[in-house]
């Protein structure tokens, strides 16, 4: 069984490499942030958030994930144990 602080730590790091994957496919489209959060029907302050890191909710994830063109973070991700 894992500790908390493994499950945190493994959802921090889900959370970096999604965001880093989503800032990665939105500028090599070349799409501002703006355009973006458009295009996925979220905030700009999502877009930011997802970017910096933060987990997100399921919805909004999958929203930004479709829209870039990537897979949405794995299960864990969301939990909250």
């Amino acid at each position: 069984m894992i500790t908390r602080e493994e499950f945190d730590y493994r959802r921090i790091q889900l959370a970096y490499e999604f965001g880093r994957s989503v800032r990665n496919a939105r500028q090599s489209r070349g799409w501002s942030i703006a355009g973006f959060a458009r295009r996925a029907d979220v905030t700009r302050a999502e877009i930011a958030a997802i970017e910096a890191g933060t987990p997100m909710p399921p919805a909004v994830t999958a929203r930004i994930a479709t829209a870039a063109g990537i897979d949405a973070p794995a299960e864990g991700y969301f939990a909250t144990q």
